[in-house]
């Protein structure tokens, strides 16, 4: 699935991996990449990919080529975690801005916050 909406435009969300609902043991999880630049502007864009992540053991967001989040973003990612309680989220690669924005809210309480995926 990928997602972008007009020319010119900064930054895209793509997924990857199982986000229809159809388990892929070779997976078992959910797994997105996310690029660029996520404001006000593209709160319809997340919350739709976001939507679209099925139940499962385990979530990755990958945020190593995201350059910038604001509080609606953070607001997606807090849906997502109320909807899905019991899986883990991980929060892959963030930058050190965007880093320094989810522990402000305290989103290390929520989300696992990691460098890269192994850990």
């Amino acid at each position: 699935m990928s997602l972008s909406k007009g020319e010119g435009r900064t930054g895209y969300a793509q997924s990857e991996g199982n986000l229809k609902g159809v388990p892929d043991p070779a997976l078992s999880k959910n797994r997105i990449e996310l690029h660029g630049e996520y404001d006000l502007s593209r709160k319809e864009e997340v919350g739709a990919l976001f939507r679209s992540i099925a139940e499962g053991p385990q979530v990755i967001i990958d945020l190593r080529d995201v350059t910038y989040i604001d509080s609606s973003f953070l607001s997606e990612l807090a849906l997502l975690r109320s909807r899905l309680r019991s899986d883990k989220i991980m929060l892959v690669g963030p930058s050190q801005n965007v880093k320094r924005i989810l522990t402000l809210v305290s989103f290390e309480q929520l989300f696992q916050i990691v460098n890269d995926e192994t850990a």
